[in-house]
């Protein structure tokens, strides 16, 4: 693979957790309202910047933004991704439980006499789940469209979802519902032609945070798993979980251990100040949770974020690193968070990462 220009720092640069979420001063209005405008500008441009799909398109080297604008699928032929819009994933929560599925390789219709044969069912395709962000409250699957069909391109299934959102679900029901995605992938595997042994999830913003929380807690006792989950401590399907192989988090917020104890910017989201539920701040941070044995993970986080400023992430990827396991930090200078988003450098390392590892 070609190395890719970015700056990557050393997680012993990272500053002190505290200071690691300049947005802790935010009351739960302003949040709200970051959240809701971010989505729909995020939304608008990641449809319109769907033609500069792929790593060809290699404009890493530039430091302006990178996004581009073109008609949708301009890359390559329409034919080349098939999507399924709002398949029901969790027939208990409504367009909660919907994901929409892009699958790589040309449409077929079996009807027309031109149309190519149908692949062979050889269950050996790599699967990608994606989470939207939009700060656990706001968001939507369609949000990573340009994302997922990158993606597909390379040859890889992509399940982008819905999940529940705060304030009205609390935490963990968003950790769950990443899970209950997951399970549907596993039972749907041989429609799909995917190995289950080739899984990655892939998100930005709440969306990574979700991504690196469900990959690092995995391999924890069932105690610890049951503490960001509504699921019992015997429950079933914690043995049908497919073993995750690579993660990719973008701007994820990684650690909520150290803010302020009687803070409550994050009480729509779980359920309270730290001074009140502690135990569930800690539940809810990948980084308190980093051990030996979760997968690789790349992070991609904007050098002048202000949101969820770099340092979380250089603490995370510091944790990780302390643990033995694999990791890298990718650093894009002088862009905020949603402009991070946007960056084709983003889209293209993230596409990178998954044709290596997985």
């Amino acid at each position: 693979m070609r190395s890719i220009p970015h700056s990557t720092q050393d997680p012993s640069l990272a500053a002190k957790p505290a200071a690691a979420f300049g947005w802790i001063g935010f009351n739960a209005f302003a949040i709200t309202t970051f959240c809701l405008v971010t989505g729909f500008v995020i939304g608008l441009m990641s449809t319109a910047a769907a033609g500069a799909d792929t790593p060809d398109n290699d404009n890493t080297a530039k430091t302006e933004p990178a996004v581009q604008t073109g008609a949708e699928d301009s890359a390559a032929p329409a034919g080349d991704v098939v999507r399924r819009f709002d398949v029901v994933y969790d027939p208990e929560t409504g367009r909660a439980g919907k994901c929409d599925i892009y699958l790589p390789g040309p449409a077929i219709d079996p009807s027309h006499p031109d149309s190519p044969d149908p692949p062979p069912k050889t269950n050996d395709r790599p699967a990608v789940v994606v989470v939207h962000g939009g700060g656990w409250m706001s968001g939507d699957k369609w949000t990573m469209y340009s994302h997922c069909n990158a993606l597909a391109k390379r040859g890889h299934v992509v399940i982008s979802i819905n999940y529940r959102l705060a304030p009205e679900h609390k935490f963990p029901a968003q950790v769950d519902d990443v899970r209950k995605a997951l399970l549907w992938l596993v039972d749907h595997a041989s429609e799909l032609n995917v190995d289950l042994n080739r899984v990655g999830l892939f998100g930005y913003s709440a969306g990574g945070h979700l991504s690196a929380l469900v990959a690092v807690v995995a391999d924890e006792s069932p105690e610890i798993r049951q503490r960001s989950s509504d699921w019992a401590v015997d429950d079933a399907r914690w043995d049908r979980l497919p073993k995750i192989k690579a993660v990719c988090a973008g701007g994820p917020p990684c650690d909520f251990r150290d803010l302020p104890p009687e803070n409550t910017s994050l009480a729509y989201f779980l359920g309270g100040s730290r001074r009140q539920v502690p135990e569930i701040y800690r539940a809810a941070s990948p980084t308190a949770l980093a051990s030996t044995g979760d997968p690789p993970i790349h992070i991609i986080h904007g050098g002048d974020d202000f949101l969820v400023p770099v340092t979380t992430s250089r603490s995370f990827v510091a944790a990780l690193r302390d643990q033995g396991v694999e990791c890298q930090l990718t650093e894009l200078p002088k862009l905020g968070h949603l402009m991070t988003f946007m960056d084709q450098r983003t889209k293209q390392t993230m596409i990178r990462w998954f044709e290596k590892m997985l």
